[in-house]
């Protein structure tokens, strides 16, 4: 449930640290058609509910960049704000600091993923948390200051 999550690509880097081969993960969570592309919310405000709501190319791109490959992802729909009572009640909500501060076009989706190694094209530079073991451009690099 990585909505909850501070630092999502810091959990996807250390669970594929502990991955092999043939290692199937699977990582439930949020998505939001209502963000510009390569987007994420991050709400931290209360401690109790940090949130982390990205785009599914968001979320596709964090998982990459932590050399786990998508295999499949499956959506399931939440309830849209389509009425006029809906959209005042988001809107007094948000205003109020309570619960509604989430995006109005939400989605669930189960993402499975693989682990992969090789050249990933997302780092140019050495990758952080000692993901370089996974692609040999990085493998004789000097670590990082």
């Amino acid at each position: 449930m990585y909505y909850h999550l501070v630092d999502p690509f810091y959990t996807f880097a250390q669970i594929r640290r502990h991955c092999h081969d043939r290692t199937i993960v699977v990582f439930e969570g949020d998505v939001t058609s209502g963000l510009r592309a390569q987007i994420a919310q991050i709400d931290l405000s209360d401690r109790a509910f940090g949130i982390f709501v990205p785009k599914v190319s968001a979320l596709n791109g964090l998982l990459k960049a932590a050399y786990l490959r998508v295999t499949s992802q499956t959506f399931m729909g939440t309830p849209r704000l389509d009425g006029w009572f809906d959209r005042l009640r988001y809107t007094v909500k948000t205003a109020l600091g309570r619960r509604g501060h989430l995006p109005p076009k939400m989605n669930r989706a189960v993402t499975v993923c693989t682990p992969f190694t090789g050249t990933n094209c997302l780092h140019m530079y050495r990758p952080p948390f000692g993901l370089a073991a996974y692609d040999d451009r990085f493998a004789s690099a000097a670590a990082p200051p």
